[in-house]
């Protein structure tokens, strides 16, 4: 039998998860340092859940992994985790607002596969359940700003409404909007001339479809977009009054963006602002994290009047490491700091466990080798430091520690190795 992976699925060998686990702590440190909190929903859900009239749309429904329990019920892998968060907070209707949660966790769609986009692949979610008005987006955009800088990637945040969106459909005569924002949603993936393709196939007049091109692909600065747009849509536009208060306050916080109006987000879901991050440079075209207001999607799953305004951001932690093993890559296949090498008949062990008690990572020679062999195998593995312990350094209650990278070594006390090695690093 030949041995095979599912398509669109990837396995990620040390020396990849170790930058994926990198990526994760830091947008999971961000995330807590903006006071948001864990959740954990589960990966499978009900169907008629995720194929729900208000949740993710037609579009997306095309993606679901779709199977069954052994009780006949219907069942699908959810592939994303703001459908689960809204069943949960359905499921849930005493809890304070606002409720400010993250969630880290695979999902899964049977969709396209290009560069830094696979079929199953981890999100890392943020919302805010029970805040209206501008608030909520200044939180995301700067909790997403502050994630990417600790990360090293210049990025470039997009922005725009779907009332804007609405009113332009409008203003072209086109009735079938979400049909249309489907369309648009893929020019920046598939080009303009697919695009117009598309449009016509939905039964879009060629006039219709130019006009609304010419509406949202703009040239120009936001000042420049924002005064192309009013000059057709007038100044009593409530998406442009939005857009505007948006760019405002954003600004003020920090956090800058790009007024982007051909900007759709593909599910039906969204409500208001939507945005976008895309890396400045390298090959990786996909969006690094991208969300907006959902303040519909709970009171409408639950049939109820409680009003559940919504806003989130999500992370997509593939595109995130292609970006940055594009940028360094490390190579580093094991996460110890240091590398102990026992040399003749002595106790390595309790050496290493002190190190571990001080919070270094270390690992041992567990086979027996000579030091050139395990010098060879700690730097294989990118290593930085190795730990000579002979009879001499038992005797004098320190260890022998080399320095791979610049070849340095100093003796230094065993009962002193821990915060040492902190600073060799």
């Amino acid at each position: 039998m030949k041995l095979e992976k599912a398509k669109g699925t990837k396995d990620y060998p040390p020396e990849n998860e170790i930058a994926r686990q990198h990526v994760i702590s830091v947008i999971r440190e961000t995330f807590e340092l903006y006071g948001f909190s864990p959740l954990e929903t589960s990966i499978l859900e009900r169907q008629e859940t995720l194929a729900a009239k208000f949740a993710g749309g037609e579009e997306i429904l095309k993606e679901v992994y779709k199977l069954k329990d052994q009780g006949n019920r219907e069942l699908g892998l959810r592939y994303d985790l703001t459908v689960p968060l809204a069943r949960f907070m359905g499921m849930h209707p005493d809890i304070r607002m606002p409720f400010k949660r993250y969630e880290i966790g695979r999902v899964f769609r049977d969709g396209p596969i290009k560069l830094g986009r696979l079929r199953e692949f981890l999100q890392c979610d943020a919302d805010i359940i029970g805040v209206n008005g501008i608030s909520g987006e200044i939180e995301v955009l700067s909790c997403a700003r502050d994630a990417f800088k600790k990360l090293g990637i210049e990025i470039e945040t997009r922005l725009n409404s779907r009332k804007l969106l609405s009113e332009i459909m409008a203003a072209c005569e086109i009735g079938n909007t979400e049909e249309a924002i489907l369309a648009i949603d893929k020019i920046e993936k598939l080009g303009m001339d697919y695009v117009l393709k598309e449009l016509n196939s939905k039964g879009i007049s060629e006039s219709k479809s130019k006009k609304l091109i010419s509406m949202i692909v703009q040239k120009g600065n936001n000042k420049q977009t924002i005064e192309a747009i009013e000059k057709q849509l007038g100044k009593g536009s409530e998406g442009m009054k939005e857009i505007k208060g948006l760019l405002s306050e954003l600004g003020k916080a920090g956090c800058e963006v790009i007024f982007q109006p051909s900007l759709a987000r593909g599910l039906s879901y969204y409500t208001g602002a939507i945005y976008e991050v895309y890396p400045v440079q390298g090959s990786v075209k996909s969006s690094l994290a991208a969300g907006g207001r959902w303040d519909n999607l709970v009171s409408r799953l639950l049939v109820s009047k409680r009003d559940y305004p919504a806003l989130g951001i999500s992370f997509g932690i593939e595109p995130i490491t292609e970006v940055l093993n594009e940028k360094r890559p490390s190579g580093i296949k094991s996460p110890a700091q240091i590398y102990v090498i026992p040399i003749g008949d002595v106790d390595g062990i309790k050496v290493v466990q002190e190190l571990r008690k001080g919070g270094v990572k270390a690992d041992i020679d567990i086979m027996q080798r000579g030091p050139s062999k395990n010098i060879d195998y700690a730097g294989s593995l990118g290593i930085p430091l190795v730990g000579f312990y002979g009879e001499d350094e038992m005797k004098k209650g320190v260890i022998k520690i080399r320095n791979l990278n610049t070849g340095k070594e100093s003796l230094v006390k065993i009962k002193e190795a821990a915060r040492s090695i902190g600073k060799d690093l």
